[in-house]
């Protein structure tokens, strides 16, 4: 039996299906979701429970409460995590499955730390091959809208994934090959 997880969060660039991923393996093992918080637009591939969409106000009104424990700008929309759930989700007897950016993973990791629970998250960075990044934003933006923007931060998300102090786990996600990517998670959860 492997290590005891309590957080596994997925990260990567835009397009690389951190949500495809989420959703796998919340169908397979039932895994509860540390719900997110946006301001972007629902999307029809919204996985049901990952985000709480609300207006800037209403995001504005939790940061003011001081209810996130972190948040980001990212393409012109707002994310946070409630700082409440993962408080938590360390009481929880099974693992919580989250998506985030790399400043989320960093905080989740440094939070975790503090409390002397750093063995207990399992940060995975997703990465996908140039061409089949490129296609999957453009089946999501078929206007072709921010498609190169997004494009050419991938380069700089998987960079900084690199450089970031959270042991990040990376496995490339290809395309048709979910089956893949949700083994080599079993694999990194059984290690």
């Amino acid at each position: 039996m492997g290590m005891v997880y309590k957080i596994i969060s997925f990260t990567g660039p835009a397009g690389v299906g951190k949500s495809t991923i989420l959703s796998m393996l919340q169908k397979i093992y039932g895994y509860p979701l540390l719900r997110r918080v946006t301001t972007r637009p629902e999307r029809p591939q919204d996985i049901r429970g990952e985000f709480d969409f609300v207006n800037d106000e209403g995001f504005d009104r939790l940061i003011a409460a001081g209810a996130l424990f972190e948040w980001v700008a990212v393409h012109g929309n707002r994310y946070g995590m409630r700082k409440e759930p993962i408080e938590n989700t360390l009481a929880l007897t099974e693992p919580s499955l989250t998506t985030c950016t790399i400043e989320g993973a960093e905080k989740l990791y440094d939070f975790l730390k503090s409390k002397g629970q750093e063995g207990a998250y399992l940060p995975i960075y997703l990465l996908a091959d140039p061409d089949v990044l490129h296609a999957r934003l453009l089946r999501r933006h078929p206007d072709g809208a921010e498609v190169e923007q997004r494009f050419a931060e991938s380069k700089d998300w998987d960079e900084r994934a690199k450089r970031s102090r959270v042991p990040f786990r990376f496995l490339e996600n290809k395309e048709n090959m979910q089956s893949e990517t949700i083994g080599g998670v079993n694999a990194l959860l059984n290690s």
